[in-house]
């Protein structure tokens, strides 16, 4: 699993530096050589090193929770308020695919309690795998609602189900039922 996730990672890192290589050399031999194109290949190379970025956090964040050393900010936060959050920030991927998002709740309070930072970047996992599974026109349902003490967040798209035979591997770390899906 190890050997796995390092192979997932270096290709994860590899793509980006070969592009950030590839138009930084154009920058260097002035193909770029009016500002329109110069601006096109800086946003490029920037893009591409925020996704690094975001991955070394990962890694880094991955790390820690393994190590036992991830100390939670529990706060309480308004989870409908935060979904909304998210849908919006992920809006250009949904225009791009011309997918809906219908968040709902049951009408009770939207208080939840829990490290909003990580909630968050749950979410925005849970939504993107919904985006990405999800077929162009489509719409993709968040309902929010209480139960108990407890605040559920369930999200719904119209992709083929995830085999029964692999229901029990899905909280592997890095597990993709698709093999040809890597990334």
């Amino acid at each position: 699993m190890r050997k796995e996730f390092v192979s997932n990672v270096s290709h994860e890192l590899k793509t980006p530096l070969a592009l950030m290589q590839g138009y930084a050399e154009g920058l260097i031999d002035n193909i770029a050589n009016d500002d329109k194109t110069r601006d096109y290949y800086c946003e490029v190379i920037v893009d591409e090193s925020k996704k690094m970025e975001k991955l070394v956090v990962d890694l880094l964040d991955l790390s820690i929770i393994e190590s036992g050393n991830l100390t939670l900010n529990i706060i309480s936060f308004d989870i409908l308020e935060l979904t909304e959050k998210v849908v919006n920030t992920l809006s250009p991927l949904l225009i791009k695919k011309r997918i809906s998002v219908n968040v709902g709740s049951d009408g009770e309070t939207h208080e939840a309690l829990g490290d909003i930072r990580k909630v968050e970047q749950v979410l925005v996992n849970f939504i993107n795998n919904a985006i990405t599974y999800s077929h162009s026109g489509e719409k993709i349902l968040v309902n929010i609602s209480k139960v108990s003490k407890m605040t559920r967040v369930e999200i719904f798209n119209k992709h083929s189900e995830v085999p029964e035979n692999e229901l029990n591997k899905i909280w592997t770390s890095f597990y993709k039922i698709d093999k040809a899906r890597l990334r």
